[in-house]
């Protein structure tokens, strides 16, 4: 993910410099978007698995109580409305791409906040992982990953801003960070909304 989003620069074609051979200059949108989605890909892999895992535990525990019933749910509201408002932010850059990458962060922020809300409202109401009820460790194990990953996309945002400078070509690589960004959190936003619903109503 790191070498997703990142906009250093080196020497060679495969860190955007001259080819030895040629001497042109090699693009670096092909590589750095190949490895954004090789890197969706791992997550695709890795979350299909664990929800592979999760029906095949809930269709073995006839008492299988649903962790999360749709009058407490209001906080998954939440953070799904947060979630989307931080694609949005990067998807219409209104007041241009450093302020879209800061608006983004703030609702990544604001969206794990939701989410410790959700789990200390677990932990209220007896579905904390303390439980060890199999329900709440899985809808746990889920919502977690997804929050590091979201934490792993906050510092993708902190990671194009920093770099952005002054420029043409600073701007150029603005532009294409922010397009990477708003990939990601456009994937996010997908995942977030094929774990909430089985979540929800399996």
């Amino acid at each position: 993910m790191w070498f997703s989003f990142r906009s250093g620069e080196g020497e060679g074609p495969w860190f955007g410099g001259n080819d030895a051979e040629t001497g042109d200059a090699t693009p670096r949108e092909d590589l750095t978007g190949c490895g954004l989605s090789l890197f969706l890909a791992s997550i695709t892999m890795l979350f299909g698995a664990a929800m592979i895992g999760a029906v095949i535990v809930r269709a073995g525990q006839e008492d299988y109580a649903r962790t999360v019933d749709l009058g407490r749910s209001i906080g998954l509201t939440v953070a799904t409305f947060l979630l989307w408002r931080a694609e949005r932010a990067l998807a219409v850059p209104y007041a241009g791409p450093r302020k879209a990458l800061r608006r983004a962060a703030l609702f990544g922020l604001a969206f794990l906040v939701a989410q410790a809300w959700n789990w200390w409202t677990l932990q209220a109401d007896g579905f904390g992982l303390g439980s060890r009820a199999i329900e709440s460790v899985i809808f746990h194990m889920l919502t977690a990953l997804h929050a590091l990953h979201l934490v792993g996309g906050l510092v993708a945002l902190l990671v194009v801003s920093r770099h952005a400078g002054e420029g043409a070509s600073e701007a150029a690589r603005l532009a294409r960070g922010l397009e990477l960004c708003r990939r990601y959190w456009r994937y996010l936003g997908v995942l977030w909304l094929s774990l909430l619903v089985p979540l929800l109503l399996f």
